[in-house]
């Protein structure tokens, strides 16, 4: 049941900060519509319960028929109101009949326009019923709807679309007015976020960099052709660069005009400010007992409350970026969290999500109690990485499922040892399950044993490597060709481009110096042992003070 002191926003207030251009109000009551306590994602297979101030997202719900029958079932249920899409173009109004069923079953009717995502509208709704909690004292924060306001007014006086933004490229609030912008600005205004290639040409033109540098606005000229030129200001707080605010100007603006956004910017600081410290109160509060969660043993059992898990088996996913600049990592990390959120919460829905420094878990609640391995959960977050990964940047390590969340610290570590294999991995894998890698999450456990002792890894082989470069030989090169080749001498010489008589030369040559018996098998192992850990050394997380591993 959702908690009737739990503050929201109005129906009203989303359906005008998110514009005509996103929503259309088909039918509304006189008061205009009550508050959006919560979003429901409609299932028509597994039907969800819907509650008072619930706002209903028919997603999937297309046929005049669906309508009607979503409509009837959302009688009487005081929910907030019905978000569908319609059957024809982008501004094809909704039949009348389904109109006239909205009106005679007491449900507000908005209309989703045919080209915006579900997934972007959830964002923007979530992050407006966020901002309409209450606060320490009991009262509505309002600072996001002060941003849209500010960002309305510098609209006003400029003459010109505006959005304000964090450190991260993420959008917090934006004009109403946003007619004539380009391709960059529509995307940044829809996905909420400015998209990767422009954050990164950005970067290049060292725009970022003025910015934190500075503290006069900054005219940036149209990036390529078609894109329009900009004027961005930072906002901050002393030396430390909160955001920034976005002008899409077509000229340089004047003296007088550029000192009243550094003044607008000031004042956009002290809201800021303002959202950092819930935000973080917010984060903190879901990490620490996410956190606690994840350490497993009798205090889980409370935090699983806490987070809204139910009972039964569960099990941990890691997930971070490959992105190593930092605003982009940044970017990506808050934009994993949110999206990951966003799916789970469709499909999962007492799931819980958060991040913890660089990686972002998630506890998926419950599993199937026969999937002890995490194929059912690898599935899932296949069709996470598919939807929401196009440019391949996540990481995702799957734990095993434990039983009961006192024991789900065992799956939180099979998935950070999955996520150091990822990291370290020269496949290019992006996702895999603890059980698909216990080898190489094993192999590099061996490797942290011994990195601080090269002799100890290399053994025998030292003797080679020394030799080769002393001599310019490669009988280390031949000893891989003659193990890759599982000891065909043949098909080992032609892997190094030499006749199969001066390959033999060779490895008689490298057992002499070496001492290495090549047809003992436990020797041959030991030396593959040894190389794949040097391999591991070179290009993994723990690298090891010599050369690369030669590969024929």
């Amino acid at each position: 049941m959702n908690n009737p002191l739990r503050s929201g926003v109005s129906l009203s207030r989303v359906l005008t900060v998110l514009g005509s251009s996103l929503l259309d109000a088909r039918w509304l009551p006189s008061g205009g519509g009550g508050e959006v306590l919560d979003i429901v994602i409609w299932d028509a297979v597994d039907e969800p319960a819907v509650d008072h101030g619930d706002l209903v997202l028919g997603v999937g719900v297309r046929d005049v028929e669906d309508h009607w029958n979503l409509l009837n079932r959302l009688t009487g249920t005081r929910c907030a109101g019905l978000v569908v899409k319609g059957a024809g173009g982008p501004h094809e109004p909704l039949d009348d009949a389904v109109v006239t069923a909205a009106e005679r079953a007491g449900v507000p009717l908005v209309q989703l326009t045919n080209g915006a995502s579900w997934e972007q509208i959830v964002v923007l709704i979530r992050s407006l019923i966020i901002s309409g909690t209450p606060g320490p004292e009991g009262r509505a924060t309002g600072t996001m709807t002060d941003l849209f306001t500010l960002a309305e007014v510098v609209s006003a006086v400029l003459g010109a679309p505006v959005t304000i933004e964090d450190r991260s490229s993420r959008v917090l609030a934006f004009s109403e007015d946003q007619s004539g912008v380009d391709e960059a600005r529509t995307e940044t205004i829809l996905g909420r976020q400015v998209p990767e290639r422009f954050i990164q040409a950005l970067s290049d033109r060292g725009i970022f960099r003025r910015l934190a540098q500075g503290t006069q606005p900054v005219f940036i000229e149209g990036l390529y052709d078609g894109m329009k030129p900009r004027t961005a200001v930072s906002v901050r707080a002393g030396q430390d660069v909160l955001g920034s605010i976005w002008v899409a100007t077509d000229e340089r603006l004047s003296v007088e005009r550029e000192q009243w956004l550094m003044d607008a910017g000031r004042l956009v600081a002290l809201h800021l400010l303002r959202l950092r410290s819930e935000s973080d109160m917010r984060q903190r509060t879901r990490s620490d007992h996410l956190s606690a969660l994840l350490q497993g043993g009798h205090p889980a059992l409370e935090m699983a409350g806490r987070l809204g898990l139910g009972a039964g088996p569960s099990c941990v996913v890691a997930a971070t970026t490959q992105r190593t600049e930092s605003v982009l990592a940044e970017a990506e990390l808050q934009r994993l969290e949110t999206s990951l959120s966003v799916h789970l919460k469709a499909v999962r829905p007492r799931s819980a999500v958060a991040r913890v420094q660089d990686v972002v878990y998630a506890v998926l609640a419950p599993v199937d109690e026969m999937d002890e391995t995490g194929r059912g959960p690898a599935a899932l977050m296949e069709d996470f990485v598919d939807y929401t990964d196009p440019s391949r940047a996540y990481l995702v390590g799957i734990g095993r499922p434990t039983r009961s969340f006192a024991d789900i610290a065992r799956s939180r570590l099979d998935a950070d040892k999955t996520l150091r294999v990822l990291r370290n991995d020269a496949r290019g894998r992006q996702l895999a399950r603890f059980v698909d890698v216990q080898v190489d999450s094993l192999l590099l456990r061996l490797v942290d044993l011994v990195v601080e002792d090269e002799d100890m890894v290399l053994g025998p082989l030292a003797a080679l490597a020394a030799y080769d470069q002393r001599h310019h030989a490669n009988l280390l090169e031949t000893l891989v060709a003659f193990l890759d080749s599982f000891g065909d001498v043949s098909l080992a010489a032609k892997s190094v481009h030499v006749h199969a008589n001066t390959f033999r030369y060779r490895l008689r040559r490298l057992s002499a110096i070496s001492g290495i018996d090549l047809e003992s098998p436990d020797t041959r192992f030991g030396a593959m042992l040894r190389l794949r850990l040097w391999e591991l050394g070179q290009h993994g997380d723990a690298r090891f003070a010599f050369a690369p591993r030669p590969r024929p």
